[in-house]
């Protein structure tokens, strides 16, 4: 996530923009790619989200919307990984 750009840096766009990656795994239980399978409780027994963002990066308001949506990833059971890159 680009945390500078400008679509991120008024209101609560990074909360809405992460609340959405989360809604949609939550809704997911199964696909099928290529002829293969994957369903929840077979394929996999849990859910993930990893956000990459740059290091340094990001205001005080953002991070807060970033703190909001992993509680709100987590009370839907989906853990999140905040990977920073260069």
């Amino acid at each position: 996530m680009d945390l500078t750009a400008t679509s991120y840096q008024k209101g609560n766009s990074v909360l809405n923009t992460l609340k959405g990656y989360v809604d949609s795994l939550s809704s997911f239980s199964s696909k099928t790619w290529g002829g293969t399978a994957v369903t929840q409780g077979e394929s996999y027994t849990s859910k993930a989200l990893e956000l990459a963002v740059q290091s340094g990066k990001g205001s005080e308001a953002q991070w807060g919307q970033i703190n909001q949506a992993i509680q709100y990833a987590l009370d839907k059971d989906i853990n999140v990984t905040i990977r920073f890159i260069k």
